[in-house]
């Protein structure tokens, strides 16, 4: 890292600009928000080498707590993007981070469900010191869920509310005793109904969204339908094609959202 009077010196130019970014909600990005967000990233200098995404997105995390989280190599990059590998160019760290927060972090964020569960864990601050912000929790899950190697060994509640209720991925987090003891919330826990195009994948009887997201990528790993060079794009066999309405590959991301379009309601 750079000395903090360079960090610190790098930023002053750069005043007008943070408390214009700070008004921003993650629901309601813009693309003249975007603009904004971007050229805060390019004016941040707080690391020594060339990559830039890592101590750029923890100072972003900071200022924007709502919306940024610190990204990592072995956590974030590695549970979203399948690698730790960033190439040192402004451009694309930024692309990437843009990724990772519209594809990812905002459709978890403003899950009403996940909203929910997230207000209550946040006051509970002896049972979740880390759980800061909307994001930072996100971040914790994407944690667990690399420590715990999701989802060959399954997931729990936080994990659950978290990423399967409505548009979400799934990850996974260590459960303390307090939260054994909770009620499991019957908002992700009520089963839903695949069409018969989603039945093909996943069967077609009424499962919980956590077993429904177990059983797909399932699927997709047993075919061999993640794609080797790029982990967070999907291949589409003839099954899921017809998931995808027809796309022969769709992100990770996008994928949650055309699999939510073939429940019934």
């Amino acid at each position: 890292m750079l000395p903090f009077d360079e960090f610190q010196r790098s930023l002053m130019p750069l005043k007008g600009l943070i408390s214009e970014v700070a008004r921003i909600k993650a629901g309601e990005i813009g693309a003249n928000d975007w603009i904004k967000m971007e050229a805060l990233f390019r004016g941040i200098k707080v690391m020594k080498s060339r990559t830039s995404i890592v101590g750029n997105s923890k100072v972003m995390a900071h200022l924007l707590p709502s919306i940024v989280p610190p990204i990592d190599r072995e956590y974030t990059l590695r549970f979203l993007v399948g690698n730790t590998n960033i190439v040192n160019d402004l451009n694309k760290e930024w692309q990437l981070m843009r990724e990772i927060i519209s594809g990812f972090f905002i459709p978890v964020s403003v899950n009403p469900v996940f909203q929910l569960a997230a207000k209550e864990w946040m006051a509970d601050h002896l049972a979740f010191p880390w759980d800061t912000s909307i994001p930072k929790i996100i971040d914790n899950l994407i944690i667990g869920a690399r420590r715990l190697s999701w989802p060959a060994t399954g997931g729990t509640r936080r994990l659950e509310i978290a990423f399967c209720p409505a548009e979400g991925q799934t990850t996974d987090m260590a459960q303390t005793p307090k939260e054994e003891q909770r009620t499991p919330n019957a908002a992700f826990m009520k089963p839903v109904q695949p069409d018969d195009k989603l039945a093909l994948i996943v069967g077609e009887k009424p499962l919980p969204r956590t077993e429904l997201t177990k059983k797909l990528w399932a699927y997709i790993r047993k075919n061999g339908l993640q794609d080797a060079k790029k982990k967070t794009q999907i291949n589409a066999d003839e099954n899921l094609k017809a998931v995808f309405n027809g796309k022969k590959q769709v992100s990770m991301f996008e994928m949650t959202k055309l699999v939510s379009g073939h429940l019934k309601k």
